[in-house]
């Protein structure tokens, strides 16, 4: 029998894997289990091994407290929780995806360019 956390925990789940924009089976590939083992975390009453639990951490910063409880936000950075929208924690996981040099290059351009401080300024005022 399902008990009612168990399907918000699968929930949970759910939602990490879109958030990452990932289908299951790369989520599954990711942190290292079978496509049959992420069913049985989704689907047939089963909770992720504390290994996977630490993998799922350690790849995409998952806070676990969430996942196991749903108290928190999603991500955390550095054991500080931080709330970000869900268009925010995209962005972020897919700049963290780009190699180093081009993330340096994005911060460099926006940092440098007097142009892109006159944008957000422009933004901050229209908000």
């Amino acid at each position: 029998m399902v008990d009612k956390a168990h399907t918000e925990r699968e929930k949970r789940l759910l939602t990490l894997i879109d958030t990452l924009n990932l289908s299951q089976k790369s989520f599954a590939e990711k942190i290292g289990v079978t496509n049959r083992a992420l069913y049985n975390y989704l689907y047939e009453d089963r909770c992720p091994s504390p290994e996977c639990l630490v993998k799922m951490h350690h790849l995409f910063k998952v806070n676990l407290n969430w996942l196991l409880t749903g108290l928190g936000p999603i991500f955390i950075n550095n054991g500080v929780e931080i709330n970000l929208s869900r268009k925010e924690e995209k962005l972020l996981f897919y700049f963290n995806l780009l190699p180093e040099f081009i993330q340096n290059g994005i911060i460099v351009g926006l940092d440098k360019t007097e142009l892109n401080q006159q944008f957000f300024d422009k933004i901050k005022k229209d908000i």
